[in-house]
């Protein structure tokens, strides 16, 4: 038989396991380093499917045609 979940606001928390709660949530949900996060995953992604760009990325060379 499956539990019933309860929710509760963070409202009816009291102030400082509010305060707390808020401070871990934003450590956790930086705006700032989104879009290297991206890339990094991305150029992982990648290297496990085994692409050619995915390697040449590791490796440091041009990916997208670039002469060397």
């Amino acid at each position: 038989m499956l539990k019933k979940s309860t929710h509760h606001p963070i409202s009816d928390l009291e102030v400082p396991v509010a305060s707390v709660i808020n401070v871990i949530f934003a450590q956790i949900t930086n705006i700032n380093g989104i879009e290297a996060d991206l890339h990094k995953s991305n150029a992982i992604r990648l290297y496990l499917i085994k692409t050619t760009r995915g390697r040449s990325q590791a490796l440091g060379k041009p990916s997208r045609g670039q002469r060397t």
